[in-house]
């Protein structure tokens, strides 16, 4: 083939896989800040407060955060972890002066029926979030919320929120013997819509997909910023400069060889997760980075640094046009990066079987053209002289 369309595919994949191992890096660094500052769970509450909100502001308005902070810490929204025991204490010792919360990590996820059924639950005076210290008496300050909330349930409609939360919870265990094949959630969603036909459940209903849309919305901006600032500090502190890999890469056929080899292995790993605990994935991603570190620094590749350089050889490193190059292409993200990376592999198996079928057809069409030559090399030369067609003594006119 003129072009070496083979070369300029492993350029492309020793890129893709150099991107794939960067941004696993950012990836994990990503997670662990938005675990660590709690960003789910922050946009969360502040959803709930607006929802808590809308079901009469001039009543709930001081205690709608609060309310939010106990909900998403209800022990069927939360998480019981390792420090569970220690938030309990600090708990107990600050009940008697400031406002507390639930001895558990606050949840990320809430559905509508949940959050009906809780806040009812809280007008009610029942359930867990009573005594969020676990000292057998309501602190004054979840006393005081659970009165401004019954009072907003009143005027909307829930004149009686115990009555209403036993009838919630018969009619759940009617929907499950009458329909014991539908899921947990549908029986509780309708046992809510039926008993609870009143101006909360319809102002519940009408904003809460809204509500939660834009509390997506609000995590995927800020996840962004995290991903675009953390990539930022990748690029810079391991000096990743995409012009001259992308050189090297074209010059250096044992460096690039080599990250083919490794990019195919990459590809055929199946990634699996024993378990969606949100605790085990950022485990799995820690370990995937510090792999991904550690082949980025390996002999093979040498794309890490083994010590710092000086500050203004660093600050230098912001004006390389390379290492801006390599800040945007780690934006892409870590997916985009392992499907290029899984596409130009199929493509270069495809190009590779093409051209060892076409260079086996040329070695073909050679070794026919010289068995040929070597025919024509090994025949006697052609005697005329015993032909009878110009021998005239054979055809007896000479007389």
């Amino acid at each position: 083939m003129d072009i070496p369309v083979l070369k300029y595919l492993d350029v492309l994949i020793g890129l893709s896989l150099v991107m794939v191992l960067g941004s696993t890096v950012v990836l994990a660094l990503t997670q662990v800040i938005l675990n660590v500052t709690f960003a789910r769970s922050r946009h969360l509450q502040r959803g709930l407060t607006r929802l808590i909100l809308q079901t009469e502001p001039d009543q709930v308005r001081e205690h709608a955060p609060y309310i939010a902070k106990l909900i998403v810490r209800h022990p069927l929204i939360g998480r019981q972890t390792m420090l569970t025991p220690l938030r309990k204490m600090i708990a107990a010792k600050r009940a008697a002066t400031a406002p507390i919360l639930p001895p558990v990590r606050a949840g990320s996820v809430v559905q509508r029926e949940e959050l009906a059924y809780l806040l009812i639950e809280f007008a009610a005076g029942e359930g867990p979030l009573m005594d969020p210290a676990e000292q057998g008496t309501p602190p004054p300050h979840v006393a005081r919320a659970r009165e401004a909330l019954a009072a907003a349930l009143a005027i909307n409609g829930v004149e009686d929120p115990a009555a209403t939360l036993r009838a919630i919870r018969l009619k759940v265990v009617q929907n499950e013997r009458a329909e014991p094949d539908l899921p947990s959630s549908r029986w509780r969603a309708d046992a809510v819509a039926d008993v609870g036909a009143n101006e909360f459940i319809a102002k519940l209903h009408a904003n809460f997909d809204n509500t939660i849309a834009r509390v997506s919305d609000g995590f995927g901006a800020e996840s962004k910023l995290w991903v675009a600032a953390v990539a930022f500090v990748v690029a810079f502190a391991l000096q990743l400069d995409t012009l001259h890999l992308l050189r090297r890469l074209s010059i250096d056929d044992r460096f690039r060889a080599a990250l083919v080899d490794v990019g195919a292995k990459l590809e055929q790993q199946k990634v699996v997760e024993t378990t969606p605990a949100e605790q085990q994935e950022l485990a799995l991603r820690i370990a995937e980075a510090r792999e991904s570190y550690a082949l980025l620094a390996s002999p093979t590749f040498n794309l890490v640094p083994a010590t710092l350089p000086p500050s203004g050889e660093r600050l230098a490193a912001l004006a390389r046009p390379g290492v801006l190059i390599s800040w945007i292409l780690l934006l892409l993200g870590a997916p985009f990066w392992f499907d290029a990376l899984k596409n130009l592999l199929r493509l270069r198996s495809v190009m590779a079987r093409k051209d060892d079928a076409e260079r086996k057809q040329r070695e073909a069409a050679q070794t026919t053209t010289r068995r040929s030559d070597a025919v024509r090399t090994a025949s006697p030369a052609r005697d005329d002289s015993d032909d009878e067609a110009g021998n005239l003594a054979a055809t007896g006119a000479l007389g």
